[in-house]
């Protein structure tokens, strides 16, 4: 029973170890560019959705009109965010190309 336990740990070791080393299969470069990518666009949408919050309470028809255009960046930034997500891999294989090209 205890072999039994011991082994399954060392199986479940290797497939984090063979997990990590997929997750780790792009250079340092690749992977701090992609980070930097994900990060300016967490903050555009954050920081648009705040002021989209805040400017409607000045009752100004000129701040309506840049709440209009924030909203439009907000949520393309949000699309295009949620996209780059969902094909990271493909996103990151792109970056190396370019990077390596």
């Amino acid at each position: 029973m205890a072999k039994h336990k011991v082994s399954e740990k060392k199986k479940a070791h290797a497939a984090d170890k063979k997990h990590a080393e997929d997750e780790n299969q792009y250079p340092e470069k690749v992977e701090k560019l992609y980070k930097r990518i994900m990060r300016i666009l967490s903050w555009t949408v954050g920081v648009a959705f705040v002021l989209i919050i805040v400017l409607p309470e000045f009752n100004s028809s000129v701040l309506d009109q840049i709440t209009r255009v924030i909203y439009l960046i907000g949520i393309s930034s949000l699309l295009v965010f949620i996209i780059i997500e969902f094909f990271s891999s493909n996103m990151k294989n792109l970056l190396r190309r370019i990077i390596h090209a």
